[in-house]
């Protein structure tokens, strides 16, 4: 039996314990409070407060627009909507790249202790 074939054979072997290690998903809201304790997790921390902040902001400048009277009160409530509603996105999105990252972080370290065992097995044959 050559290397292809016992590596075939084990990985079939054990795909039923990295079928249980799968099922052991933490799901959204799991995945969501590991990257506040991950290596980035103060930044995260930082990245939320100013979410918050600009989220104010950016309802605070709606009303603003909504009751302008001038034009050019609707013109500058207008572009710091579109401000904070920009830096909103970039907010959110780098928090979910955050935990995407952690959550690719978890994947390959149970893909490193899959092989591990794996060519501990095959060694050990």
């Amino acid at each position: 039996m050559n290397l292809d074939e016992k590596i075939q054979h084990e990985l079939l072997d054990d795909a039923q314990h990295v079928d249980e290690l799968m099922g052991n998903d933490v799901g959204m809201f799991g995945m969501v409070s590991k990257s506040y304790r991950g290596g980035l997790g103060k930044w995260m921390i930082l990245a939320t407060v100013a979410t918050i902040v600009v989220s104010v902001a950016m309802v605070w400048c709606g009303y603003e627009f909504a009751v302008a009277e001038d034009l050019s009160e609707r013109v500058f409530w207008g572009t710091c909507l579109v401000v904070s509603v920009s830096m909103q996105i970039a907010l959110k999105q780098w928090s979910w790249m955050e935990i995407s990252r952690n959550s690719l972080l978890r994947e390959i370290k149970r893909l490193e202790i899959a092989v591990l065992r794996l060519s501990n097995k095959v060694e050990s044959e």
